[in-house]
């Protein structure tokens, strides 16, 4: 079921990108044959397989064998797609590279995914997703609240990112192969994950950026630039998320603190090009944040939402699952994992009319398939 039914991927690859993108082509029907490594666990750890390798099969494969390399070569006659992540190179060691396989396999599809490529000056630079992005300047852009400098953010974009990249490739190809008959090779870079998001980030200089002011490891406030767009604590420990952005924004948030009649009123260029004064610089940095401990969180998003300011809760981890729209959009799925129980997880985000896909089964055990597939 599904638009990619007929669509066989074999994944030997391993790390969050090759996961990422063949989770995305399993959802949408593709049949996937995770080629795990020897041992216990695959090289994967149990939680994170929760995550991403639902509706795939596991088979338990050791490379340097010759047999579980026939196995492999039985697997990928009747693949379409070969997705792999040994390293600039390294593929050629087991056979697998795209000139090799491309001679027995034409209509093959193959895929590596590297830090930075197949060729070119950083093509042998390790390519561990920290690293990536250190190099490729993104630690800079996010302000630190315990220390000033560069910061690694905690949530994987490199990884998703690379993954997209690497799924949208995939079907360019197959797309592709229906006009030309033959497969081709789909070179997936951290690299292209990373910079396929953040020119965006890139069109300001570092002086214009409203950081949040730190003292003592603790968020005091704002820098000079008019905009509020920080996460405040509220009087019940929850936390609230707001955004002046809009013209008169900030202006209407002084306003709900009793302080709009000693802030300017600016109308006639952006309420943001003009920095705080002295006595509205003291009111956000100081008396903002402690401000909001004094209520609790639905008190201040009901206040907000009147005058018409962006506002929303912060949510935990997890709790979005059982949001209405969430919830509306049939974004969430349950099953039943031999280990963990039920577990509730986000379902596939894409659903077609003509080509409905059956839910994803759980994610399998390391080498759960190996009789079948073998």
């Amino acid at each position: 079921m599904g638009p990619l039914s007929a669509l066989t991927v074999i994944d030997a690859s391993w790390g969050m990108p090759g996961s990422v993108a063949t989770l995305l082509l399993a959802d949408c029907g593709a049949t996937v044959i995770r080629i795990e490594r020897p041992g216990p666990a695959g090289g994967a750890p149990d939680l994170v397989r929760l995550a991403w390798e639902r509706g795939k099969k596991s088979l338990q494969l050791d490379l340097h064998d010759a047999a579980d390399r026939r196995a492999l070569d039985g697997l990928l006659a009747g693949a379409d797609v070969f997705l792999e992540s040994f390293g600039p190179g390294r593929a050629a060691r087991y056979g697998l590279d795209y000139a090799t396989l491309k001679e027995r396999f034409p209509r093959l599809v193959c895929c590596g995914i590297t830090g930075y490529g197949q060729s070119g000056p950083w093509r042998d630079e390790p390519g561990w997703d920290c690293l990536v992005a250190a190099k490729m300047g993104v630690m800079t852009e996010q302000p630190s609240a315990g220390r000033e400098g560069p910061i690694f953010l905690g949530h994987p974009h490199i990884g998703y990112g690379t993954g997209f990249m690497a799924a949208i490739g995939i079907l360019a190809a197959v797309r592709a192969r229906q006009v030309t008959g033959r497969g081709q090779f789909v070179d997936v870079s951290l690299l292209d994950g990373l910079l396929s998001q953040s020119p965006m980030n890139w069109w300001h200089h570092p002086k214009n950026i409203s950081y949040v002011e730190t003292q003592g490891g603790q968020r005091t406030g704002f820098g000079r630039k008019r905009l509020i767009t920080a996460a405040f604590e509220c009087g019940d420990g929850e936390f609230i998320q707001v955004h002046t952005g809009g013209q008169g924004g900030f202006k209407a948030m002084m306003e709900i603190f009793g302080f709009g009649d000693i802030t300017q009123t600016i109308t006639d260029r952006p309420e943001m090009s003009v920095p705080l004064n002295d006595e509205e610089f003291v009111i956000a940095r100081e008396y903002i944040p402690e401000a909001f401990r004094q209520r609790p969180r639905q008190e201040w998003i009901d206040l907000f939402q009147a005058a018409d300011l962006a506002v929303l809760p912060v949510l935990r981890q997890g709790e979005v699952l059982n949001d209405e729209q969430v919830l509306f959009a049939k974004r969430v799925m349950t099953h039943e994992h031999p280990t963990y129980g039920r577990i509730r997880q986000s379902a596939p985000p894409l659903k077609f009319a003509k080509a409905p896909t059956a839910p994803p089964a759980p994610p399998p055990r390391v080498g759960e398939h190996n009789e079948e597939l073998r």
